[in-house]
């Protein structure tokens, strides 16, 4: 930067908003090449980029006089391609890779198979929160690998704040802060409070008093409380201490009811530490192979898997059903995408509100169907003495 500065040259991440809006950038072109914006308009990018600040500098010059005999300048575009194909921008911090990754995805394999193999003889319900806390273990480690040495730099006990006291899964605040949200306000907090209470009040007050023979009911009326108690509740709770203790990590529920797109809903509003992972391990890796649509359904094909993992295998039953859900979730936002989703006026006001909720709700019974309900969450209400 200082030999650039000289020349009238400034940096800028290719995530600054003014950049983005004038690239026509999305997040899945960020990080691709490197841009320069010249004085006269033009857009260069990648190896035609380096050339051109090459051209800038006395000793880099010879670079810029390479690039101009005939075939030389497709082949600085291969290479910058070939770098760009062998690096990694996860929670974008970019590196050539210098070290294996399957340590990063070790435990992710083993730990659930672990799971399936000595604990599938317990009870139903205890075989799912093991299975998901194995996933979830699994999961957090992949995305603590590849960082761990900044958040180390950080602290000695910065690793563990993240991998034990907080449940998203983007570990940058916790080694690069960006700008720190605002102390949480005292109506957050009585949120997060009266949520728990509220699902607590669900689970031990509300399904014992529903009739005996409404098993369904007082399954769904249970399901409803422990994600008031978890995501709405606990979750949050922990999200606003950390807020107030200058560690700008966001809540995993993002007011949900307000989407008006299922992209908004899957991406901002519901569980974002799971689309914090997926987007760097699956959409945009997917995305420069295959395309954007290849890379949606690709993300929620692994999520139906991973739910019909914690869901209908420790049910014994219903298998595929949360996969054929989270596919329908995967086509209905490539349709309010599509041209004929855009003429319908789907992904934004009323009309997008309510196709989230058609294809969110309506389909419940095929992620969470009744044998899921009857075989595991009904024995654990009778075990934690909720019926």
């Amino acid at each position: 930067s200082p030999w650039l500065n000289r020349r009238g040259f400034r940096f800028a991440p290719l995530q600054s908003p003014w950049v983005c809006r004038q690239l026509g950038l999305n997040p899945v072109d960020m990080a691709v090449e490197m841009v320069v914006l010249t004085h006269e308009g033009q857009v260069l990018g990648g190896a035609d980029a380096v050339t051109h600040l090459a051209g800038q500098i006395w000793w880099a010059k010879p670079l810029a006089w390479l690039a101009a005999l005939p075939g030389a300048k497709s082949l600085l575009r291969a290479g910058y391609r070939w770098i760009a194909r062998h690096r990694t921008c996860d929670f974008g911090v970019c590196q050539i890779r210098r070290e294996p990754r399957w340590p990063a995805w070790l435990p992710l394999l083993l730990l659930p198979l672990f799971t399936v193999c000595f604990l599938h003889d317990t009870p139903a319900w205890v075989f799912m929160w093991s299975l998901a806390a194995a996933l979830y273990a699994g999961c957090k480690w992949l995305v603590w690998w590849p960082v761990r040495r900044r958040l180390q730099a950080r602290g000695e006990g910065t690793s563990a704040c993240f991998l034990f006291l907080w449940v998203g899964m983007d570990p940058k605040p916790f080694f690069a802060p960006d700008a720190l949200r605002p102390k949480p306000s005292g109506s957050a907090w009585m949120s997060a409070v009266l949520n728990t209470l509220f699902g607590v009040a669900l689970i031990w007050e509300v399904t014992r008093n529903l009739p005996e023979d409404a098993e369904l009911l007082r399954g769904w009326v249970a399901m409803v409380g422990i994600t008031f108690i978890l995501h709405f509740g606990l979750f949050q709770l922990l999200a606003l201490i950390w807020n107030s203790r200058g560690v700008a990590v966001r809540p995993l529920m993002n007011n949900p009811l307000a989407a008006v797109s299922l992209t908004e809903f899957w991406g901002k509003r519901w569980n974002t530490g799971f689309h914090d992972l997926v987007f760097v391990h699956l959409f945009r890796p997917f995305t420069r192979q295959a395309g954007a649509v290849a890379a949606t359904l690709m993300v929620f094909l692994v999520s139906g898997i991973i739910h019909d993992l914690v869901i209908s295998v420790p049910a014994h039953s219903g298998y595929g059903l949360p996969t054929l859900y989270f596919l329908l979730q995967g086509s209905g936002a490539l349709i309010e995408r599509s041209d004929a989703g855009r003429t319908l006026g789907l992904g934004k006001g009323l009309r997008g509100w309510l196709f989230v909720f058609l294809v969110t709700v309506v389909p419940l019974g095929c992620l969470f169907h009744p044998d899921f309900v009857r075989h595991v969450i009904l024995p654990m209400l009778k075990a934690i003495g909720a019926t």
